[in-house]
């Protein structure tokens, strides 16, 4: 699924604030008013809050207090150029009325900028809020995470700021879960028993910044899902013993027509077939980090493609799913979609995701927009399992995958157990099966990942100058 930039304003930075928080309706209205600071009409929204005011008006006073008694407020940044510096300023003084002095003592350094002066009783998160919006709007190069400035910080000396931004930057990775890892359990299963079926490299091109060569990749296999755990992860997909998934989508799970492959600013640009409830998702995507308990048969997917993706690298790597910053909660981290013949020939060429095109959000205030495959950064890569209990070369219904480069299609046939991971760069689609298949779904399911190349395993991506040529392969 794709979602692009245009619609994200600064609503999805807000969500997840409320999401990560549990704070309540009022707040979130708030902070809802105040992120979207470049839509039409965003003060109508903040004035209708009374609280909202009231907060604004303690906030205002409060810096007003603070400049009486210092000749500015000050803010450190690190990594950012002279412009960006005047871009900070000057939406400190548009969110609050008054000047602020900005220091770079780290001009190489992670990108952040750290606002001093603060009393821990004023609502900081509006005020962030609000900057980056701000900083979105004037189009300041993510990412650029803000975040208050410890008390006792020497905002002049640089190894004290810098390490008070490592601190902020990891403490917002945490809170909005950027790198949490999947769960796992212990495993007989090795990675030996994977059989490669396609190993194909897509969408070359030459970096001519970096003098690098970019290569997305498809690789099938067999022996990764077996028989046994081919059966668990479709039973997800029913509601029962008395399900016979060769006569159709269970329908007290699935619904015709809720899946699209493909989204847009809230409209379906392609096909769209069978697609599990919203309940029968959120029951997929349970984590225990979140007080659920997640299904057995996703863990084990999810512990073989760890041992798999270890096999695959000599770095460490941290699987994670996609999380939630990224997209919102509109997107889950697992799909599941069933074609049948007769949804015909409309599915379309589509994405799953793209780094580099991802909306404003915390996700990007840690990494920022940047190419799938980039070294030191986060890859997006889908896992696709194909569930059918068969699955006969007549019925069709392979995946398509496009080279844009030559217009080359790549078909993967859809044999029950295999794994197909892929860039989620790589335009592909869906295939509806033949006649011959008759009314018989061809079941799969999806699970979006984004990979970290890490030195200590757990961590985030980037940060060191060792981690610049890390880069985690499939």
């Amino acid at each position: 699924m794709f979602v692009g930039t245009e619609d994200s304003g600064g609503g999805l930075r807000s969500r997840m604030i409320a999401q990560k928080r549990c704070i309540s309706r009022d707040v979130l209205h708030r902070h809802a008013g105040c992120a979207a600071m470049r839509k039409p009409g965003w003060e109508t929204v903040c004035r209708k809050s009374s609280h909202c005011r009231k907060q604004r008006c303690s906030l205002l006073l409060f810096f007003a207090c603070a400049a009486w008694y210092a000749d500015a407020l000050s803010v450190s940044t690190s990594g950012l150029n002279a412009a960006e510096q005047v871009c900070v300023a000057d939406a400190m003084l548009a969110a609050t009325g008054f000047q602020w002095r900005v220091t770079d003592t780290n001009p190489t350094g992670r990108r952040a900028a750290l606002l001093h002066d603060l009393a821990e009783e004023q609502d900081h998160q509006q005020l962030i809020d609000e900057v980056a919006a701000l900083l979105d709007a004037a189009s300041v190069e993510s990412p650029l995470l803000l975040s208050l400035a410890p008390a006792a910080l020497d905002g002049e000396d640089p190894a004290s700021v810098a390490a008070a931004v490592e601190e902020a930057y990891l403490l917002h990775v945490a809170e909005y879960g950027l790198c949490d890892p999947v769960e796992t359990h212990h495993i007989s299963w090795t990675a030996e028993c994977a059989a490669p079926v396609s190993n194909v490299l897509l969408d070359a091109a030459h970096d001519g910044a970096s003098g690098r060569w970019d290569v997305s990749r498809v690789v099938a296999l067999d022996g990764v899902v077996d028989e046994a755990l081919r059966r668990r992860l479709l039973s997800l997909l029913g509601d029962g013993d008395d399900w016979e998934p060769a006569r159709g989508p269970d329908r007290r799970v699935w619904h015709d027509r809720a899946f699209s492959d493909t989204t847009q600013h809230g409209a379906s640009h392609s096909g769209a077939s069978w697609g599990l409830s919203g309940e029968r998702i959120r029951a997929l995507c349970q984590t225990a980090n979140e007080g659920g308990a997640p299904p057995e048969a996703i863990v084990e997917l999810q512990s073989r493609l760890c041992e798999l993706l270890r096999h695959f690298n000599a770095v460490n790597v941290t699987v994670c799913r996609m999380p939630n910053a990224v997209f919102g909660e509109e997107v889950p981290p697992i799909a599941a979609n069933a074609p049948v013949f007769a949804d015909g020939d409309c599915y379309g060429w589509h994405i799953d995701a793209d780094p580099l095109l991802v909306p404003p959000s915390p996700w990007t205030d840690a990494f920022g927009r940047y190419p799938n495959r980039s070294p030191a950064k986060p890859r997006f890569v889908s896992a696709l399992v194909y569930l059918s209990p068969e699955w006969r070369p007549e019925w069709g219904a392979p995946t398509r995958f496009l080279d844009l480069p030559t217009s080359k299609v790549l078909e993967i046939a859809p044999t029950p157990g295999r794994l197909v991971l892929l860039d989620q760069d790589v335009s592909h689609a869906v295939t509806a099966p033949t006649a011959e298949a008759g009314g018989r779904p061809r079941y799969s399911l999806v699970l979006k990942l984004v990979l970290h190349a890490t030195e200590n395993a757990g961590q985030p991506s980037g940060g060191s100058e060792a981690q610049e040529q890390l880069v985690v392969r499939i």
